[in-house]
């Protein structure tokens, strides 16, 4: 019986989106992270953002010419400066796979940082964190990027861009900075924080889809809704914030359960890559196998929740323009496989969302 929730775990950053980066999200709201020291990356999407006309004829043209691919919403840097350059000890990065909390940890020149994340559905933002044991250590800037070439700019504590995709769909991003001690400053299109305790950043993103045929697909501009939310955030301690979120998550996360016996100790403590590796090589590893029922239960959590759209073929997570097959909607085995595990490990609500889409999609098509 395995006593602790089951983690993915590594020991350097992620040098590869694909394969090495760890997932977050709140169903509609989601992000790839990174754990880099000097530089932490967050690549973020929002489940609504695709290019294209809708025109079938194209359906496999990807460009905005033809029926259009899920698209990359944007990424946020956050760039840290100071300290002697030594290099850092006790790295550790991991992803609690039923909170959905995101930590990194390590320790330089005497000082131990601290950064979390998790992607929540009660305040709709995606919350990172950072500290530091010793005061007035974080210093650095802040830096957004559109994956869609949106123009960026900086107001007071806050980065924002908003543009229009070819297909009249809007979309808007916006990071808030809420900084404990030092100061935040401008600096063209970055937000420069320095001699800070602890950093709050608050992310959000939308855009102006709605699941109505009637409407166009088309609703509200995004801006000021996702405004409205960050509001509500920024309100809420981070402790609150993150106390809501792994309620609501580990209450979906948390029922169902499977036991396939104990790893060897010597096993269990290594990193998750290196546990695969002697997985792949015939190694007997049966919490691994129950990590990974479990992690498939958690995507699919953090990816289709009831209001939302169902999981594409990447789910909700993806850093190109032009992914394979889109990233779309297969009405084949493909779309089938994503909801295999909703009814028979106990996540109902997460089947609503492909429910609800065939419903909107039956009069176009």
């Amino acid at each position: 019986m395995i006593l602790v929730n089951p983690t993915l775990v590594y020991r350097a950053p992620a040098t590869r989106w694909e394969f090495e980066a760890l997932p977050i999200g709140n169903g509609r709201l989601g992000a790839m992270l990174c754990g880099g020291i000097g530089e932490d990356h967050i690549q973020f999407n929002e489940q609504s953002l695709w290019s294209g006309d809708n025109n079938w004829d194209g359906a496999y043209q990807t460009d905005d010419h033809g029926f259009g691919a899920y698209r990359n919403f944007g990424d946020l840097f956050v760039t840290f400066v100071g300290g002697s350059g030594e290099p850092p000890t006790d790295y550790w990065r991991e992803l609690d796979i039923v909170t959905g909390v995101h930590t990194t940890s390590f320790t330089q020149s005497g000082t131990k940082f601290l950064r979390e994340a998790f992607a929540s559905r009660p305040a709709q933002v995606v919350v990172l964190r950072y500290t530091a044991s010793q005061k007035g250590t974080l210093s650095g800037s802040l830096r957004l990027k559109s994956g869609q070439g949106a123009a960026v700019t900086a107001r007071g504590n806050q980065l924002l861009f908003e543009g229009v995709m070819p297909n009249t769909l809007k979309h808007a991003a916006v990071v808030r900075v809420v900084n404990e001690g030092g100061k935040l400053s401008i600096d063209g299109e970055t937000l420069v924080f320095s001699g800070c305790d602890a950093l709050t950043v608050l992310l959000n993103a939308r855009t102006s889809y709605k699941p109505d045929y009637v409407s166009g697909w088309r609703g509200e501009a995004p801006l000021p809704r996702l405004m409205s939310e960050l509001a509500a955030a920024q309100k809420k301690s981070y402790t609150a914030l993150k106390n809501v979120h792994i309620k609501d998550l580990s209450g979906l996360l948390g029922r169902a359960r499977i036991e396939l016996g104990q790893t060897d100790p010597v096993i269990r403590v290594k990193p998750t890559d290196e546990r695969l590796k002697l997985y792949g090589k015939g190694g007997s590893d049966p919490e691994l196998e129950v990590t990974l029922f479990q992690y498939g239960r958690y995507l699919l959590a953090s990816c289709s929740r009831p209001g939302g759209l169902p999981a594409n073929l990447q789910g909700l997570w993806n850093e190109s323009n032009s992914p394979a097959w889109a990233s779309d909607y297969h009405n084949n085995i493909n779309l089938q496989m994503n909801y295999w595990a909703t009814e028979t490990t106990n996540l109902s609500e997460c089947h609503l969302p492909l429910l609800d889409f065939v419903v909107a999609q039956a009069e176009p098509c």
